[in-house]
């Protein structure tokens, strides 16, 4: 879930339980990413084109980059982090893709990843109906998350 997500309501009167932030990181060219040296901030992509992610995600792009001062130019909309990446890659544009999506889709040679500010952080939740974490299959499930090695994926607990 994303700190602006309209869609939180729907989780009401549901269970509940954050486990982990992950950092979402700004992937480009690496010829573009060394014009930025310093600390990348959202609007310092402001002309570029985007390749946006799922209806989501796509919705977080658009809500913090109107909090940058800006509307992203989407030139591509993929659920499928590694076709953002090859799309990075042909140099049609830029994306913002999480940490777990990033395990999935390693990066190729000339494509890099950066820090950004601005686009706060993903939190990945356990969701289950109201009294689910009283079944016992639920309650092993989310204890066996819960002990995942879950630096490996650059991911914190929440």
């Amino acid at each position: 879930a994303y700190p602006d997500d309209p869609d939180a309501r729907a989780l009401d009167g549901l269970e509940v339980r954050p486990l982990w932030r992950e950092t979402l990181w700004a992937v480009l060219p690496e010829a573009r990413a060394l014009r930025h040296r310093g600390p990348l901030a959202l609007r310092d992509l402001a002309d570029d084109r985007w390749i946006a992610g799922c209806v989501r995600c796509r919705r977080h792009l658009v809500s913090a980059c109107a909090r940058s001062g800006f509307a992203p130019a989407t030139s591509f909309e993929t659920d499928n982090a590694a076709a953002a990446v090859g799309m990075v890659q042909a140099g049609l544009g830029v994306a913002l893709l999480p940490s777990l999506a990033l395990a999935t889709a390693p990066l190729p040679r000339g494509v890099v990843r950066r820090r950004i500010s601005g686009v706060g952080e993903r939190v990945v939740h356990v969701v289950t109906a109201p009294g689910g974490s009283a079944s016992p299959a639920v309650h092993a499930s989310v204890q066996a998350l819960a002990r995942l090695r879950v630096g490996d994926w650059e991911l914190r607990r929440a």
